[in-house]
């Protein structure tokens, strides 16, 4: 959605995100997924252990 404002004689229209800003934003939510993912193995793997040993006690 283009939003117009005028100065002055001057109008300059805002677009929204450019190329840079999008290309920060992925590289920061993949470098976010990176951290993240070896924790969610672990959680994961540590209740797979779990839910076994809660098997094997009831």
């Amino acid at each position: 959605m283009a939003r117009a404002i005028e100065s002055g004689d001057m109008m300059m229209q805002l677009r929204g995100f450019t190329l840079i800003e999008m290309l920060i934003a992925v590289a920061i939510f993949a470098f976010l997924i990176m951290l993240a993912g070896p924790m969610y193995a672990k959680f994961m793997g540590n209740s797979q252990i779990r839910n076994a040993g809660d098997g094997m006690l009831n």
